[in-house]
């Protein structure tokens, strides 16, 4: 029996590659004869290098760059196998994990960092640049990532602007003279699981800003200065972002990569699914296990383990979901190419004492699963 295992991270207790060996070694146990293959998963925010080059897909580099408030910092970016093809997340370089809550501020907060892992990754060579937007700490309409790859921005009195959203407001001249020249021979390829505009109500500011740490008062602002950059890259580049849907992803980064850098909003899940060759994959084996820390009824919302059924959906192969916690609104998944669903908390107990056990559980219930599905193979 062939099994595929496209696992999401158990946010703050097992990282999808862990989880994913977990689920392997549990169903080894509980099956005499099988044949596993893990496809470590991220829809674009924290550990998408991870999960694109593990299982000998690639490998990954370290750069020190600008973290989101002007300190140095080590931060990951993957080269595929082809050599080509590179992976940046925002989350490594400008990410907001980590942070304490009474530093965020996103008037200070830049995506210098991430343009630095996007030129690293064409300096060494890549033309193809995947780059997830998930999990920034920032909300400066993606003018810091420009500014790394060459891009400069002018106030009216001709003041060369630095960093943060504070500074989207002031600008008044782009000077794309000194891009850097490895773009004009570069694709990037933005993952993105959101479709919220640039500005307004429902864009960048309003939406992510206050879970970054914005007053409303600050909030107000950086819409104010979004609205104003979505002016003056539509003056400078030709191309109006400001209603394009998923632009304001990562505080405005998408929008900022599309204009200055012809970037192309590609779904998270789809494009990292294709690259690591998952849709093949499930396309050719006998059942698929995927599951995430808490499945819900929002997880029908676009979350890793509906995807992944709706992927098995397609290719007649049965689902089977394997959660840290499922509540019973998650039976809509049901109508979404998931076949069952599986809790890995197996007694009443604390939040913590469930991660503390996480991958311990979730052994146990996968080998439960393979028992159960050694009977069906019978």
């Amino acid at each position: 029996m062939r099994i595929v295992i496209a696992m999401d991270s158990f946010k703050g207790s097992l990282s999808a590659e862990v989880s994913c060996r977990a689920v392997a070694e549990g169903l080894r146990q509980g099956m005499a004869q099988v044949s596993t293959v893990c496809y470590p998963m991220a829809d674009g925010g924290e550990g998408t290098v991870a999960c694109m080059v593990s299982g000998g897909r690639g490998k990954t580099l370290c750069r020190t760059v600008f973290g989101p408030f002007g300190d140095l910092i080590k931060a990951d970016f993957g080269i595929l196998d082809d050599g080509k093809t590179g992976v940046v997340e925002t989350a490594s370089a400008s990410g907001i994990a980590g942070l304490r809550p009474e530093i965020l501020d996103p008037l200070q907060a830049t995506t210098y960092g991430t343009g630095q892992l996007i030129l690293s990754a064409l300096e060494a060579g890549c033309r193809r640049v995947i780059v997830g937007l998930g999990g920034s700490a920032t909300n400066d309409g993606g003018m810091g990532a420009l500014q790394a790859l060459g891009i400069r921005f002018y106030a009216e009195d001709g003041t060369l602007l630095g960093w943060g959203g504070r500074e989207m407001e002031r600008v008044a001249h782009i000077d794309c003279s000194r891009r850097n020249a490895l773009l004009e021979e570069a694709e990037l390829l933005l993952a993105c699981d959101v479709t919220n505009p640039f500005f307004g109500p429902e864009g960048a500011a309003f939406v992510f800003a206050p879970q970054k740490g914005a007053s409303p008062q600050m909030t107000e602002r950086l819409d104010l200065g979004l609205r104003n950059l979505a002016f003056r890259y539509r003056e400078a580049f030709g191309t109006d972002v400001s209603e394009l849907p998923g632009s304001g992803a990562a505080g405005g980064l998408c929008g900022g990569l599309v204009a200055g850098c012809g970037g192309i909003i590609y779904g998270g899940f789809d494009i990292i699914a294709e690259t690591v060759g998952l849709v093949s994959a499930v396309s050719d084996c006998d059942f698929v296990i995927t599951g995430e820390g808490k499945t819900d009824g929002q997880t029908r919302f676009g979350k890793l383990p509906y995807r992944v059924g709706e992927l098995a959906a397609r290719s007649g192969v049965p689902c089977i979901c394997v959660s840290g916690g499922v509540v019973p609104e998650a039976a809509n998944l049901y109508a979404c190419g998931v076949t069952c669903l599986f809790d890995t908390t197996l007694l009443p107990m604390s939040v913590s004492d469930a991660m503390d056990r996480g991958e311990a559980s979730l052994r146990f219930v996968s080998q439960n699963i393979g028992r159960l599905l050694s009977v069906q193979k019978k």
